[in-house]
């Protein structure tokens, strides 16, 4: 969760919210919710960056905070994003990966996302499955 402290008398969204009171989201819920991101807002679906890859479909960055965001956002953000982008291309390409896991991935939610059981990863470079 992350928790903002009012520091005056407010009103958000309809709510009046008293100096000192203290507003707490969760990052996990909004990357979820079906008000922001539509019915589907559980699927993995990687395409709906495409479209505006400053919001993946969202009506507001707001909606998707792994770097947090407004003035409190991190500094590095584009080149953490970068970085991730190209790390992943290259694994990608170089490299096969096969998953076994016994069952549906099962989690549950606290201060963290915290994954029940354990999946097997075996991670072969390419070149070896094309040679063989």
């Amino acid at each position: 969760f992350f928790g903002r402290t009012s520091i005056s008398d407010a009103e958000v969204c309809g709510f009046s919210i008293k100096s000192g009171s203290t507003a707490c989201f969760s990052p996990w819920y909004m990357g979820r919710d079906t008000f922001a991101w539509g019915q589907t807002a559980e699927d993995f679906a990687p395409e709906r960056w495409l479209g505006n890859a400053s919001t993946g479909g969202a009506a507001s960055s707001f909606q998707w905070l792994p770097f947090g965001a407004g003035l409190r956002g991190c500094l590095g953000t584009r080149l953490a994003v970068t970085e991730s982008v190209v790390g992943i291309a290259r694994l990608l390409r170089e490299f096969h990966f096969s998953f076994e896991r016994d069952g549906e991935l099962q989690f549950s939610y606290d201060i963290t996302l915290n994954l029940e059981g354990s999946t097997m990863c075996t991670v072969r470079p390419l070149d070896l499955l094309t040679k063989s």
